[in-house]
Order: C-alpha cells, then sequence, then structure tokens
C-alpha cells in the first residue's frame, strides 16, 4: 500500500508502542529465539498437544442449529472427518472466509478495506558476516538507500565470538502500487531477476557484498495481515468484524487492523473469552 494510504496514526502506534522497560537491561534491548516464534508455538503446544490434530485443513465450517460441524481433510493419507461442537473459532485472515464458512458473505465495502501487500523475502547466506561502518552490526539493520526494510542477521545471538559467516534476512515490501497490480507486476519475474534486485539493493548498503554471496533463496509472499489504511481503524466496518456468525467466532488481527503479532494474540484471547461466555449462559 503506496504510504499516501497509511493511517498515520498505526504508522505512530507501530514505533511508539514498542519502548518496553526490563528491570535489568534499557528500551532497545531485544530478546528473541533461536527459532524465532517459534519457540512461542513449541511451549503451547506443550500444554495441549494431546488436542491437536496435525497435518489437517479444514476446508468447510457450517453452523448447525445447535453449534458447527467442520470438516477436515487429512493431508497425509488424504482421509476426511467431521467434526461437531457447540463453537469454533475462525483465525485465517478474513477474506478467506467466504471460501471455507457455509453462506458467509464478507461485506462488499469490506473486501477493499483488506488489502494484503505482497513482499519479496530472501534468506541469504554468506561468506563472511557484512562490513559496517558508522555502526555495528545490528540483529535489525534498515536501509536509508531504498525502500526495502533492510534486513535481519538470523544467527545474531550466535555465541561464537568469531563467526565466518552469516544468514541474513531481507525484506522487500511491494507497495508502490495497489496489491493486485504489485502481485501482477512480481509474480512472473524469473529467479535471475528478482536475485538481482536483492544483490543490488544490499550493495547500496554494503559495496562489495556480492562476492561473499554463498546462497540466495528468494520467495514472493502475501503479507499475513491486513495494511491499515486510512480510517480503517476506527470504521464500523473493523468494528464489524469482531461480530460472531452464528456459533463461529473469529480471531485474527484483521479484526484490529495494525499488522503485529500482539494484535493477533490479543484477539485470540478475545475470542476464548466470547466463547466461554457464551457457553456459560
Amino acid at each position: 500500500m503506496p504510504h499516501n494510504r497509511v493511517s498515520a496514526w498505526a504508522g505512530l502506534h507501530y514505533f511508539v508502542s514498542r519502548r518496553g522497560l526490563g528491570a535489568n537491561t534499557d528500551s532497545q534491548s531485544v530478546v528473541t529465539w533461536p527459532e524465532g516464534n517459534g519457540f512461542l508455538v513449541d511451549r503451547l503446544r506443550e500444554r495441549v498437544s494431546d488436542q491437536v490434530s496435525e497435518n489437517s485443513l479444514a476446508y468447510r465450517v457450517e453452523n448447525t442449529e445447535d453449534g458447527v460441524q467442520v470438516d477436515v481433510l487429512n493431508t497425509t493419507d488424504k482421509s476426511r472427518i467431521r467434526y461437531s461442537a457447540q463453537h469454533a473459532i475462525y483465525c485465517g485472515p478474513r477474506f478467506t472466509a467466504e471460501r471455507v464458512i457455509e453462506k458467509y458473505v464478507l461485506e462488499p465495502a469490506m473486501k477493499t478495506k483488506l488489502e494484503y501487500m505482497p513482499w519479496l523475502i530472501a534468506n541469504i547466506t554468506l561468506s563472511k558476516p557484512p562490513i559496517s561502518h558508522g555502526a555495528p552490526l545490528s540483529w535489525d539493520n534498515v536501509s536509508y538507500y531504498s525502500p526495502s526494510l533492510g534486513y535481519i542477521v538470523a544467527n545474531h545471538q550466535d555465541l561464537k565470538q568469531n563467526r565466518s559467516e552469516a544468514v541474513i534476512t531481507y525484506y522487500l515490501p511491494l507497495d508502490s502500487d495497489s496489491a493486485d497490480s504489485e502481485r501482477k507486476k512480481w509474480r512472473d519475474k524469473s529467479y535471475s531477476e528478482l536475485s538481482r534486485v536483492v544483490a543490488q539493493d544490499l550493495e547500496k548498503m554494503h559495496p562489495g557484498i556480492t562476492p561473499t554471496i554463498r546462497q540466495l533463496d528468494v520467495w514472493l509472499w502475501g503479507h499475513g495481515m491486513i495494511s491499515p489504511g486510512i480510517g480503517h481503524l476506527w470504521s464500523e466496518g473493523r468494528k464489524s468484524l469482531a461480530r460472531a456468525w452464528g456459533h463461529i467466532e473469529f480471531a485474527h488481527s484483521d479484526m484490529s487492523g495494525i499488522s503485529i503479532f500482539e494484535e493477533a494474540q490479543y484477539q485470540g484471547v478475545e475470542a476464548a473469552k466470547r466463547v466461554l461466555k457464551r457457553r456459560a449462559t
């Protein structure tokens, strides 16, 4: 989404809300795990592992008179099973709900508001860490010379004193036009074209980095969260996303309108509270 269509409030919120204070560190410290958010997923899984069905794709959800039916495909053996429940929580991006939930219709005005911008993502293995000037190499390295977000050093917290190589993850939002236009513009580009975009951009930050690239893997991905358009955060349309559809509640960062993990987690907790409240009545 072009910058002149993005909510200024959302932009300010994204940055000024991240000034956490710790008892034994400063506000700029970052705590991560080697496996990223996978660490959180694993810790949650440990508590409910006996209730988790893996390799399962819910392809049809339907309200019934007294609950919900969910049809699930086992992607391993291609078998199908139907689950019946009193309530269900649908956690996918809202644009997918019409394809999964029987008779669910997203308001036409909301279809244009829920815009998911594509990204160019690259994982790059370097024979040596990038050489930095003026500031030490950080976990998150932002470029002043391009529209990219720069890159993160994936092995930044490696405890080795002398690292002989580095793995960096590069992010380029494809947002100069609408999401649909950007997808069409980039989807047919070859690996050579995409890798050239990445290498040339990195050269602006670190002249001479190209010969140190040992491997470059590149993907075009859709963002899992919407772009916060002007006025969307305060609109009745956004508020309507929190309404249940029969016995089905919803939980996704779409409902907050701000693309951060914390909002997605918050919406999941709120959906669970709504289900518990309905079960108590």
